[in-house]
């Protein structure tokens, strides 16, 4: 019967009630009237078990009712029935699942007078009186409740799924926002520091043009270098903010630390003398975000010594420690160069670091950075 309508289910089984109570009264020995009198019992049992969904407190009083009647059937017919007092056992079960307490109360009410009063005349009046208090009233009523309050509590469990998996998605909606409006921020940090770079690297290669023919040529591979890894890095970040990023195919990481090494050759081929010191290893576990700003960091103090600063020398130093990430680039521009750090300074605060630009005395430029690790989002 799994998948019925509750109605037909209701009707099979008031079917079933009427062909069992027919077959039990015809292997009763009894007179006709009183076995036609328990099967009108019968038929109203199986009307009620039939409403007992729709109908729960009249199903319940009509079958109290009926089963009341059956005194008139005679007590040797009555003592062969089991039909009628099962189909009466389903309908008070439906009572306690669908009344609320008051109907129910009363109709449990009506079935303790009627079970008492059906148990006055046997001499063991106490334990027939318990025993139909037991099986037909208590047991069902309480039965049915307990299903009621399973029902009550898988509802309110599924309510408040719902609600978390709506948070949920909240949730993963804001991250995905969030997460674009980094990418976007990426695709700006791209951009400046790739047109940035490559103008620097053309004005050196056009100096260089006529006076040194090998170091141009550097200049201009730098060129290429420099507008190749920009543009992979505007399809990826691109693809991400199409698609999203757990369905983009053309998804790789962004540069960090890792890096450092190519961005320092492509800054010697611009004619940037370069220098490059790692005091320590740097740990696997760096957090994106220290590792993809400390290699910013770099980028962004070379493109402005070689270009704005005028240097032609520069050092690039990284300390990791267990508590942070240290960044030093210093060059030999001469001082009061209009550099422009202010998108660094606010990488860095984002990251809850400290970045400080100076002028040392003895001339030059140094770009300091600090970035804590601890509490720092991996």
């Amino acid at each position: 019967m799994r998948g019925w309508p509750a109605a037909r289910v209701d009707m099979a089984l008031a079917t079933v009630l009427l062909v069992a109570t027919a077959l039990e009264l015809a292997w009763v020995d009894a007179p006709v009237a009183d076995r036609l009198a328990a099967f009108g019992v019968g038929c109203l049992v199986a009307l009620a078990l039939a409403a007992r969904r729709h109908a729960p407190l009249g199903a319940g009083l009509l079958a109290t009712g009926a089963v009341a009647l059956l005194g008139l059937a005679g007590e040797d017919t009555v003592g062969q029935l089991v039909a009628v007092y099962v189909g009466w056992l389903m309908v008070t079960y439906a009572a306690g699942v669908r009344l609320p307490t008051l109907p129910l109360t009363l109709l449990a009410a009506l079935e303790v007078l009627l079970v008492a009063g059906a148990s006055l005349a046997p001499k063991d009046a106490v334990g027939g009186v318990l025993t139909g208090l037991v099986l037909f009233v208590l047991a069902p009523i309480v039965g049915g409740r307990m299903l009621r309050e399973l029902n009550a509590l898988a509802t309110e469990l599924a309510g408040h799924g719902a609600l978390l998996e709506a948070e949920r998605a909240d949730a993963a909606g804001d991250a995905v926002a969030a997460e674009r409006v980094r990418i976007a921020g990426e695709l700006h940090d791209v951009v400046a520091h790739a047109l940035g770079a490559m103008t620097i690297q053309a004005a050196v290669a056009r100096r260089l043009a006529d006076r040194d023919a090998a170091r141009a040529t550097g200049a201009f591979q730098a060129i290429e270098d420099t507008g190749r890894d920009a543009l992979t890095e505007l399809r990826t970040a691109i693809e991400v903010l199409r698609h999203g990023a757990g369905e983009s195919k053309a998804l790789e990481p962004q540069p960090g630390l890792g890096a450092l090494r190519a961005l320092v050759e492509r800054y010697r081929a611009a004619g940037l003398r370069v220098g490059l010191e790692v005091r320590g290893e740097l740990p696997d576990d760096l957090p994106r975000g220290v590792d993809l700003t400390a290699y910013r960091v770099v980028e962004e103090a070379l493109t402005e010594g070689l270009g704005r600063g005028g240097a032609g020398s520069a050092r690039v130093t990284v300390i990791p420690g267990p508590a942070g990430l240290a960044v030093e680039v210093s060059d030999d521009g001469p001082p009061g160069a209009d550099r422009q750090l202010v998108g660094l300074q606010e990488r860095v605060r984002v990251c809850g670091g400290e970045l400080q630009a100076d002028e040392p005395g003895g001339g030059g430029h140094v770009v300091r950075v600090r970035i804590p690790l601890e509490g720092t989002p991996a």
